[in-house]
């Protein structure tokens, strides 16, 4: 019989993902940014072992930020002091829609299956809620630091909005140097008939870091989740 528990790490598809990680990937972090995509290209029905990695993974993301609610091995310790915290930040989103493809519902997941009626089922959900609340307060934090933008004195902030004459969602873009109603220099639409996303500049010759950086936070506010890695 397979080891079974409620941590992260208390099985043997997060067992499997540990040991990958560790030898064959000690010095970078692609793997484990593979092992999130992976749970969220599963079609319809994510299975067990890549349910299990998944949130191994996502509990490797948070410890990368400081959370130490689970126990793992002196070797993925290693691993995880190697790389903190870099680059965790921007796995951070990544790790929380694995987690909540691995851990949703029933219908749509093997390990959720699989933990229905078990006798510790409210233990094993408790550890996932701690490991969810603790990710979703990390990008509380990074939208919180992500919300503003200062170039050469110049400070811009985004608002997300929805436009039901569109048919989509927008993040705009506005200059607030002078006040706090500030102006519109640029927007980024997510139009839901196609999917596409389009950049409109409002003011000639902004600096690229601001174009940049408006796209990094419409990929991350915008629906849906990009579908690869790339």
């Amino acid at each position: 019989m397979g080891a079974w528990g409620v941590e992260p790490f208390e099985n043997d598809g997060a067992g499997d993902f540990e040991a990958e990680l560790c030898e064959l990937h000690a010095s970078d972090s692609g793997f484990l940014r593979a092992t999130l995509w992976a749970a969220l290209g599963a079609s319809d029905y994510l299975e067990i072992d890549s349910g299990q990695a998944a949130v191994a993974a996502a509990a490797v993301v948070a410890a990368l930020n400081g959370y130490a609610e689970f126990d793992c091995s002196p070797r993925l310790r290693t691993w995880i002091e190697r790389h903190r915290p870099s680059p965790a930040p921007a796995l951070v989103p990544l790790a929380l829609a694995a987690l909540a493809a691995a851990t949703g519902d029933a219908e749509h997941s093997e390990l959720v299956d699989c933990w229905l009626g078990a006798s510790d089922f409210a233990a094993w959900n408790e550890s996932v809620r701690s490991l969810s609340a603790y990710l979703r307060a990390i990008r509380a934090q990074q939208h919180a630091n992500e919300a503003k933008l200062t170039i050469e004195q110049r400070v811009y902030t985004y608002v997300r909005c929805s436009d039901a004459d569109r048919d989509g969602m927008a993040l705009e873009i506005i200059d607030i140097t002078i006040n706090s109603i500030g102006e519109d220099v640029l927007e980024v639409f997510y139009r839901d008939a196609d999917g596409r996303m389009t950049l409109t500049a409002y003011r000639p010759n902004l600096p690229v870091e601001l174009i940049e950086w408006s796209l990094r936070q419409a990929h991350e506010l915008l629906p849906p989740l990009p579908d690869s890695p790339a």
